[in-house]
């Protein structure tokens, strides 16, 4: 029996600029609950979004962009989120 090592999460999960992803996969990525995005849609909140008829996908460019605009320089600094 052979074992596989599993992937870094960064590889498995890593996000390219021109790539299109499901609520599924951002939600592995980023540790939340695909209901949590589910929420911020329609609140306004979390990172931008695309729809294709009753399909929701993410561009990799607003996903790293939405990342960058949560980096924080210290526990006081507010984030977009």
């Amino acid at each position: 029996m052979q074992i596989q090592a599993a992937l870094p999460p960064k590889e498995l999960h890593a996000i390219y600029p021109t790539g299109i992803y499901d609520t599924k996969f951002v939600a592995e990525r980023y540790g939340l609950c695909p209901r949590t995005l589910e929420n911020w849609r329609t609140t306004g909140r979390g990172p931008k979004y695309t729809k294709v008829g009753r399909l929701v996908r993410y561009k990799g460019i607003f996903l790293l962009e939405w990342e960058e605009g949560n980096t924080l320089e210290h526990t006081g600094h507010e984030g977009l989120i």
